[in-house]
């Protein structure tokens, strides 16, 4: 069977890597996967060269979002031959209703993987005319809940990478319930694992003593994230605790990255903050942290959390989109109320005064939770047997 994967890539995130892993899944059970990529060169390199069935076609621009009509992609499309099609959606803007329909009749087999959270369904509202005699009728309200329910028109069905995205779509967009179900990311627990080795490399690169408190965070230096909050509340947190040896390390890049730098700056505790940049082996570079920080104010399951998690670190998470579903209950990882500054400080001063022990527990307990619930390979193997069975009615 020959298989599209449309993707986009701004960078080093979940929806990348879990195409990536997506692809690797197909080919291995005989299908010939192409990536179809804006912005490829995050899959350039990272695709096993040695399997032939495994290919990427780059498109022009940056990323998948376009001007590109249903003409466009259909002319588009004619040019690649298949039997299955898949958008996979860093976000829910990503791609077009004239892409969805394009693929959905050049291809007949044609789905989505949601990998965030839609837009929040907004208050209806209408303003008034001739001095309020005459009501208005709110037809933007109208216009924007049409355009959020097309997106569900032309997929064959719709996979979210959590409950939260699921329901989401369901209550905020109106996705017929019959299109939409749960296929949860999941994580390498053989790659990402605690290595005593990898933890000292890392620290000796870091320049911190066996001593120091660790805080770290992996993923893209974007607003959702929330890096600016970390920095400030670390920088607090420091400022009371001048005796006690910490630091903050931020791994990745991302458009915020001079103005977090700025933050740090500013924050009176820069001296104690590292920008460690990208890194290919993240799974090395968790193993450095003690504190594992995923304090986004938007996320659809947070891959990034797994992987700490599976590393046995311990974490602090907001509760927000999926990420209850990962920190399910408080003996795996605490949950903090998004942007609640007040309770996140308190988490990690608590996090600061916990003993070792108890704190490293918690963190044997996450691996745990992570081998058990959330096994890559099930989950894609999952996905795989959904994408290719014979019956998709």
């Amino acid at each position: 069977m020959k298989i599209l994967l449309l993707a986009s890539a701004s960078g080093y995130g979940g929806a990348e890597v879990h195409t990536l892993k997506l692809a690797a899944a197909l080919a291995g059970r005989g299908h010939s996967v192409t990536i179809v990529a804006r912005g490829s060169q995050f899959y350039q390199g990272r695709l096993d060269q040695r399997d032939s069935r495994l290919r990427l076609r780059a498109l022009g621009g940056e990323r998948m979002p376009s001007p590109m009509g249903y003409r466009e992609w259909r002319g588009v499309f004619r040019t690649m031959p298949a039997n299955v099609a898949v958008l996979a959606k860093s976000s829910f803007r990503t791609g077009s209703i004239g892409l969805d329909l394009a693929a959905r009749f050049s291809f007949g087999r044609y789905f989505t993987i949601e990998h965030s959270l839609p837009p929040v369904k907004p208050a209806k509202a209408s303003r008034s005319h001739a001095g309020g005699l005459v009501p208005g009728l709110g037809l933007w309200w109208y216009r924007e809940r049409v355009a959020n329910y097309l997106r569900s028109v032309g997929p064959v069905h719709v996979y979210c990478v959590s409950d939260a995205v699921r329901d989401a779509l369901l209550a905020n967009c109106a996705f017929p319930q019959r299109k939409v179900s749960t296929v949860r990311n999941g994580v390498d627990a053989d790659r990402f694992r605690p290595n005593e080795d990898w933890r000292k490399k890392w620290r000796a690169a870091l320049g911190v003593s066996d001593d120091t408190l660790v805080f770290g965070s992996v993923g893209r230096l974007v607003p959702e994230k929330a890096y600016d909050t970390i920095i400030r509340l670390f920088a607090s947190l420091a400022g009371e605790m001048p005796g006690t040896p910490m630091r903050l390390v931020l791994v990745g890049t991302g458009p915020e990255e001079e103005a977090l730098r700025g933050v740090a700056r500013t924050s009176g505790a820069g001296h104690l903050v590292a920008f460690f940049g990208f890194s290919e082996c993240p799974w090395e570079v968790i193993c450095a942290f003690d504190v594992f920080l995923l304090l986004s104010r938007t996320e659809g399951l947070g891959l990034s959390l797994c992987e700490a998690m599976a590393c046995e670190c311990f974490c602090i998470a907001s509760a927000t989109g999926g990420m209850p579903e990962v920190i399910s209950e408080r003996s795996v990882g605490w949950l903090v109320p998004p942007e609640d500054e007040k309770a996140i400080l308190e988490a990690m001063r608590a996090t600061v005064r916990m003993p070792t022990g108890e704190r490293r527990e918690i963190g044997r307990s996450a691996r745990k939770h992570m081998v058990a619930n959330f096994n890559e390979a099930a989950q894609m193997a999952n996905l795989a047997d959904l994408l290719c069975r014979t019956n998709i009615a």
